[in-house]
């Protein structure tokens, strides 16, 4: 695998801050000194140092950016400084989706900033998407949290909404790690009614609860649970982006990628991501057949898909999956059409979950929401040029 070229690489950012006054002064002057109103560089260290330049190499720039210039802050996407603004209060929601094949077609995912795909239970894999810079007024079908989805939550200082979570005792018991980590929660149980979450009749129970994101951040606000007077989206530890085409080519072409969670997979666990030119994404197929949104009835489109190879387990008697997601492993990141052989880390449980490229510097994504798959060892992962 070739790296990307020098003058694209982006520098590693800062971890996730403490919420501390003074901490977060101190990062008010750090950004201030690197010109990034937005987060997307800083001057930390990461985990793993990259090489120094060679004598006479020019050393590797550190972005800037125009005055006023923001981002969303999970896809990288430009926005207007008055609707960053507006947003800049809002936490990230995360909502837990149903991926069973009785829950087809999903609909909301298409709105989705970023979503993560891995293992609950009878080989069965479930979706955390995740929502900021655009909301989303139907997201269905909602189900149950389970413990590699608390982690994400956790990393992205994100509202989890979900109908229940697996309770059982030991590793599997997700409603208690989400509560040692006081995670804001906002279940369909508890909730005070519509239009928070609410019951369709197009689907049989349990698949059939929607969630209305804007809605959730309200009812969240109101009850104490997360209010938007206490979340600073300065504080949310983000990715680094670049433009479309930027520093690929060296990069192997990957048209393909053809993801298989279990040599023998429930339905839903077999993925393809077939690389559209025109649209700068990757168009998904599930179980050899497009998926599509259940509202526009558009296929599901991603500008970045990334998998990540992590040693998992099964730790109760009905087969739930926790993942060692904690340290470091295997990873390949495609974007633009192009595959870069990396590398996952996450060196605490609140640090976010980064990738970086065989050279040891961080990936920077395209900028475009990403589809992230946690897979375990006995996963096929393959990919192939158009």
């Amino acid at each position: 695998m070739v790296a990307p070229t020098r003058d694209t690489r982006l520098a590693h950012p800062v971890r996730r801050k403490p919420r501390a006054i003074i901490f977060a002064l101190m990062l008010t002057l750090v950004l201030a000194a690197c010109g990034d109103d937005n987060g997307n560089t800083s001057s930390a260290a990461p985990p793993t140092p990259p090489p120094s330049p060679a004598p006479g190499e020019t050393p590797i720039p550190t972005p800037t950016f125009e005055p006023g210039q923001h981002y969303g802050v999970l896809d990288g996407i430009p926005m207007e400084g008055s609707e960053f603004d507006r947003r800049a209060s809002l936490a990230p929601v995360a909502i837990m989706v149903d991926n069973h094949p009785a829950a087809y077609p999903q609909q909301g995912l298409d709105r989705a900033d970023l979503v993560y795909e891995t293992f609950v239970e009878g080989q069965f894999t479930r979706y955390l998407a995740v929502y900021w810079r655009k909301d989303s007024e139907h997201v269905e079908p909602v189900r149950s949290a389970r413990v590699p989805f608390v982690h994400w939550t956790y990393e992205l200082d994100a509202i989890l909404a979900q109908v229940g979570a697996a309770t059982y005792s030991g590793e599997a018991n997700a409603i208690q790690r989400a509560r040692e980590w006081q995670i804001p929660i906002l279940d369909h149980d508890q909730a005070i009614g519509p239009p928070a979450f609410r019951r369709t009749t197009e689907r049989r129970p349990p698949h059939n609860v929607a969630a209305d994101t804007r809605a959730i951040r309200q009812e969240a606000d109101a009850r104490g649970i997360a209010s938007a007077a206490e979340f600073d989206v300065s504080e949310l530890d983000r990715w680094q982006f670049k433009d479309p085409g930027e520093g690929i080519a060296d990069l192997p072409a990957a048209g393909r990628i053809n993801v298989r969670y279990s040599s023998q997979p429930a339905g839903g666990t077999v993925v393809e991501w077939r690389w559209d030119e025109d649209a700068g994404s990757y168009a998904r197929y599930r179980d050899g057949e497009p998926h599509r949104d259940a509202g526009t009835g558009e296929q599901l489109m991603f500008t970045n898909v990334a998998v990540m190879n992590v040693p998992a387990r099964t730790v109760s008697p009905h087969g739930h999956v926790v993942f060692d997601q904690v340290g470091d492993g295997a990873a390949t990141v495609y974007l633009d059409g192009k595959r870069i052989d990396a590398r996952w880390e996450k060196p605490s449980e609140s640090a976010r979950t980064r990738f970086y490229d065989g050279d040891g510097f961080e990936v920077a994504f395209t900028r475009g929401p990403t589809w992230v798959h946690m897979v375990a060892p006995a996963s096929i992962v393959e990919d192939s040029a158009p």
